[in-house]
């Protein structure tokens, strides 16, 4: 089966000079339109929210979506509550008894980074994972596509399923 998966994230260098990504959040939606949805609460709130791009875009976007005061970031540790952990833990539910997940991206590689290290490091993805991402821009340059116009949120779950209908044209033109 499909999935189309999204996430904002964090990119910063660390205490110790080293970059790092830290999700905030995921979207991941079947190719039957089901959908899993994940907001962290194991990346570093202040350090996200002293970015000014974060502030305006993701966590605007999920103040909207929550009906969360934007000026009120206090209220943002309510919403978000899933550990990496955890999360690992609902992709597998999510996923179930698939043996042979496909997994699509949108400019996907920080995606598919951040997505295996859910699992730990990318040897540690579940034995029936692939240990890549289909990455849809890329599939979209080889056909001369253009991508289809977005509704400029950045909303993870609803990119997911952006990326959901770009793949459906993909395969359309594909053909």
């Amino acid at each position: 089966m499909n999935y189309y998966m999204d996430f904002e994230f964090h990119e910063y260098k660390n205490s110790r000079g080293v970059n790092t990504i830290e999700p905030i959040s995921m979207g991941l939606v079947r190719e039957d339109g089901k959908s899993l949805y994940i907001l962290f609460d194991d990346f570093d709130m202040w350090r996200a929210w002293g970015n000014t791009w974060l502030r305006e875009n993701v966590f605007k976007t999920i103040a909207e979506e929550h009906e969360v005061d934007l000026e009120n970031p206090m209220q943002f540790e309510e919403v978000f509550d899933t550990s990496q952990a955890e999360a690992a833990l609902r992709i597998l539910s999510f996923i179930g008894e698939d043996k042979s997940p496909k997994f699509h991206v949108f400019y996907g590689d920080y995606d598919w980074v951040v997505f295996c290290w859910l699992f730990g490091r990318m040897i540690d993805l579940p034995k029936h994972f692939p240990y890549y991402a289909i990455d849809l821009k890329q599939e979209m340059d080889r056909l001369g596509m253009e991508d289809l116009e977005d509704d400029g949120k950045h909303s993870a779950l609803g990119d997911a399923f952006y990326i959901m209908e770009m793949h459906k044209l993909v395969i359309k033109n594909d053909n």
